[in-house]
């Protein structure tokens, strides 16, 4: 809201990776290779997995939280939010990227009562209340 430069930016940014994605993917063999051979490594992980969906998610939480009139926060189960993305466990690098979004996205998850929680340690069946700090 505040740096019109940096939001263009990052939206061309995010234009032409979504348009470039298959093309991307397609180099990375020859990536695989080059690390292979200057005997450094990389995380294959992080760059073959694709959490854009997640990425909108929060976005949309936020969204909601800021300019909607009825409520200053969003309720879910932990649960329902993997379920939703479809994802069935809570990798060490999904709960990376989520925690990664929550601070981009100036989000806090809290339980009932305002307890301030790790998405890591919580429970798949409890609340979640998502606020914007």
């Amino acid at each position: 809201r505040r740096n019109q430069k940096k939001f263009i930016l990052d939206v061309r940014y995010w234009l032409n990776y979504f348009y470039e994605k298959p093309i991307l993917d397609k180099e990375f063999p020859a990536i695989q290779k080059d690390t292979a051979d200057t005997k450094s490594s990389f995380d294959e992980e992080s760059y073959v997995s694709d959490f854009s969906n997640l990425d909108l998610f929060f976005k949309n939480i936020r969204l909601r939280i800021l300019y909607s009139t009825e409520k200053d926060y969003v309720r879910l189960k932990l649960r329902t939010l993997l379920k939703e993305y479809g994802y069935q466990r809570r990798s060490k690098l999904l709960l990376e990227h989520i925690n990664r979004c929550m601070l981009f996205y100036h989000l806090e998850a809290t339980l009932r009562g305002g307890v301030s929680c790790c998405i890591e340690e919580v429970g798949l069946d409890k609340m979640l209340t998502f606020r914007v700090l």
